[in-house]
């Protein structure tokens, strides 16, 4: 074969490249846009054991998405990416929600009350733990327990510290998918 026609297939596939690489670019862009109500319509393309669930099937699985997060962050498959963004717009949805129940108080953080009587019986084996962000309490039980707002400086800064790397792999997929531009901050 001629050095000619070897160049022309090298620039064919170049093109090819590129476009692809455009294609991929307007894919992740079009992810990025997409609401949480969108993606909780959206089925699991990929693995075998949660395969065609809907996204919002998922939220209860709290140690599968905390895996996923963390193993697939710098995947560059699009059906990763619609996913990591489903968690990512969930756990900013739950933050919200949490925020929105919390009463406004400019007073100083008090103790948390001992559990009530309307607990749940694993916060009554365990008074010790933590309330579970992932499997919120009943109406009921929120509104019987009498409660200050506390605030817990290991909790805002195990937040910034999830929210500053999710904003580092939204940065590195971004430059990944295009090279060529310029860093932006996302604060």
């Amino acid at each position: 074969m001629s050095t000619g026609g070897q160049f022309d297939q090298l620039a064919d596939r170049l093109r090819r490249l590129q476009l692809d690489n455009q294609a991929s670019s307007e894919a992740v862009e079009q992810v990025m846009e997409m609401s949480l109500e969108e993606l909780r319509e959206c089925r699991i393309e990929f693995g075998k054991a949660h395969m065609n669930k809907l996204f919002k099937e998922m939220v209860n699985e709290d140690r599968y998405l905390t895996w996923f997060a963390e193993n697939y962050r710098h995947s560059q498959k699009i059906c990763h990416m619609k996913f990591l963004r489903f968690i990512e717009l969930h756990l900013d949805d739950v933050e919200n929600q949490k925020n929105q129940t919390r009463p406004k108080s400019h007073a100083k953080a008090k103790a948390k009350p001992k559990a009530s009587n309307h607990a749940t019986p694993h916060a009554r084996d365990h008074p010790e733990l933590p309330h579970d962000p992932w499997h919120p309490s009943s109406d009921e039980e929120i509104e019987s327990m009498p409660w200050e707002p506390v605030v817990h400086a290991e909790e805002i800064n195990h937040m910034n510290e999830r929210m500053t790397e999710m904003e580092s792999v939204l940065q590195q997929i971004l430059s990944h998918l295009n090279p060529n531009a310029q860093p932006h901050s996302m604060a």
